[in-house]
């Protein structure tokens, strides 16, 4: 009753329902899952220098879990798009949910290894299929503004996991351990109450194009049919685009998010946790505020800003001695890298065909796993031997890099982009809704 009151809400107002069971289901089980994997990426660096280890065998932890999520990408891709959804997601929060329950009982850098190997498996195949539904449930013409909506889940996570997690530090890792455990666990349990099956008139209107010709001859070899399959899971070409500006952009915020703990004790900030709080509020104010700019107006009125603002974030994090200025770059580094995100992931989605979706949201992880194993690695080493400065400077550079690409890759894909929204989702409903008029 209550889903047929919001949905006759949002169609009387003329736009398509964005608050929809699965999705507030699915935006909650996200929530979870990411407040839990925020606990655990601000408080491993203090666990593994408590437990003997350095900053930079830090970034190479972080890296290992990134590379183990990028092994698993082909399948993950293959899965989403032959296979039920839900189950790929059931498979990878159940994974995730046993690995928590080790952690406390780990004390040696090789065990830590790897068990973050095998989290990396779990949060590889749970990411893909995540993001995947959600642009199946989300309708077409509500996409950027949608997909800005689910990230929230993740933004209001950075406002509540570090902070739990530093809190819980001084109860002791074991128990902090375990209330992340018991955030996995209610995780799982939601994924037992999300619907997959429904489908916008977009996904409706495209299935047919997807089916082969009667007739058509399959693959005898099934070995080369799997290894097609696999490289087909993995790689999608319309993704290739944003998938590099995202790459350039994890390098920094996959290090800078791992790092900034111990940024926070080199430069005496005694309450650091403050810094992903206002970062959260910034996001979440920024996308209220612009959240449907990039669906009426273009992805560009909304990226190039964004990045500009995360590029004066690290500059003044680079420079930073006070806790005003610390405070000042996180809502710019908030509102900046929050609302470049769901751009690109709004391209991304509406580049690629609906049948291939599983394959892109693989790719475009797959290049965010390479940056953020090689970009926590390298910057591990770089926040050791040349401390924060130089970090944070490269990281700026870093940042340039990615809005050049940008401009030179998608900046002028805006109006093809919105060109094959209007041919491929708008004229089939429009011919559908005239036929039926006559």
């Amino acid at each position: 009753m209550t889903q047929q009151i919001f949905d006759n809400t949002w169609r009387a107002n003329g736009r398509d329902p964005l608050w929809t069971r699965p999705f507030v289901f699915l935006m909650l089980q996200n929530l979870l899952f990411w407040v839990a994997m925020n606990m655990f990426t601000t408080i491993l660096p203090g666990y593994v220098l408590t437990i003997g280890g350095t900053a930079a065998q830090t970034g190479v932890l972080v890296g290992l879990f990134s590379y183990a999520a990028l092994l698993f990408r082909p399948v993950s891709g293959v899965l989403l798009d032959r296979w039920d959804r839900r189950n790929v997601l059931l498979a990878g929060t159940l994974l995730a949910t046993a690995v928590s329950f080790v952690y406390p009982f780990l004390t040696l850098l090789t065990g830590l290894m790897l068990l973050r190997f095998l989290h990396g498996l779990g949060f590889s195949a749970y990411s893909t299929a995540s993001s995947t539904m959600a642009a199946d449930i989300i309708p077409e013409s509500r996409m950027s503004e949608g997909l800005g909506v689910f990230a929230l889940a993740n933004t209001i996570s950075m406002a509540v996991g570090p902070s739990m997690g530093l809190a819980l530090v001084s109860k002791g890792y074991t128990r902090l351990f375990f209330v992340i455990s018991g955030l996995m666990v209610m995780s799982l349990a939601l994924v037992f109450w999300i619907d997959g099956s429904g489908k916008n008139r977009y996904h409706e209107h495209q299935e047919g194009a997807d089916h082969p010709l009667p007739g058509t001859a399959q693959p005898v070899n099934k070995f080369h049919q799997t290894t097609r399959a696999v490289v087909r899971g993995m790689l999608e070409k319309t993704a290739l685009r944003p998938s590099a500006v995202a790459f350039f952009m994890m390098i920094s915020v996959g290090s800078i998010m791992a790092f900034l703990p111990l940024y926070g004790q080199d430069r005496g900030f005694s309450n650091i946790g403050l810094f992903f709080t206002v970062y959260a509020i910034a996001l979440i104010l920024a996308r209220f505020m612009t959240g449907r700019l990039a669906d009426e107006h273009g992805s560009n009125v909304v990226f190039i800003p964004s990045l500009l603002l995360a590029i004066t974030s690290t500059l003044l994090l680079a420079f930073a001695r006070s806790e005003a200025i610390l405070l000042l770059a996180a809502a710019f580094y908030g509102a900046g890298t929050g609302l470049a995100f769901p751009i690109l992931s709004a391209i991304l989605i509406r580049l690629a065909p609906p049948a291939r979706r599983g394959a892109a949201n693989a790719t475009f992880f797959a290049a965010m796993d390479i940056a953020v194993g090689t970009g926590s690695i390298a910057m591990g080493l770089v926040s050791q031997y040349w401390g924060y400065t130089v970090f944070f400077l490269i990281a700026t550079a870093i940042f340039l890099i990615s809005l050049v690409l940008y401009l030179l890759l998608l900046g002028r894909l805006e109006h093809k982009s919105q060109e094959r929204i209007r041919i491929e989702y708008c004229e089939p409903c429009e011919k559908t809704e005239a036929d039926s008029l006559d």
